[in-house]
């Protein structure tokens, strides 16, 4: 029997604003601890009263917190988490609605297990590579800049596929 997906959303979201309020609070700007204890208010809101928009504009004002935060140079590393973590929250909620509202599916425990390994896979490599690129100087032109992007994609597209194979 597999785990629902909301609590693991509510967890990724309590993770993200702990991401976002710590180095707030300690740098004494305590009007982004305030933003992201307030998005964590939202977040906590039972579904009943949230409505997909509701998710969705959550995960935008996470991630532009977040990129205050980066742009002061706030700790870089805890930002870059909470951004993450909200995109997670963000998936975490879409796949517990569409499971609610397609009775169907039930449990539908392989679909919840394969969700649930493919999100920390992409989670975990996501944050490795953003945090690991952090330290990472090189000055390339945009176009070379596009070209890396394009390969990445489809590299990550062909591990997707012999993944699922």
């Amino acid at each position: 029997m597999s785990i629902p997906p909301r609590p693991f959303s509510l967890a990724a979201a309590l993770a993200s604003t702990a991401c976002l309020a710590y180095p707030f609070a300690s740098m004494g700007i305590w009007i982004g601890l305030g933003a992201s204890l307030f998005l964590l208010l939202i977040w906590l809101l039972p579904n009943r009263w949230k409505r997909a928009w509701v998710t969705f504009a959550l995960l935008i004002s996470s991630a532009g917190l977040a990129a205050v935060g980066l742009l002061s140079s706030i700790a870089p590393s805890w930002m870059i988490s909470a951004a993450a973590l909200a995109l997670a929250a963000w998936d975490l909620d879409l796949l517990a609605r569409s499971l609610h509202q397609d009775p169907s599916l039930g449990n539908a425990g392989a679909l919840l297990r394969r969700h649930y390994l493919s999100l920390a896979f992409c989670l975990g490599l996501g944050l490795i590579a953003a945090l690991a690129l952090r330290t990472v100087q090189i000055q390339l032109s945009f176009i070379w800049v596009v070209l890396l992007a394009a390969a990445a994609f489809f590299a990550l597209d062909r591990l997707w596929r012999a993944l699922a194979d």
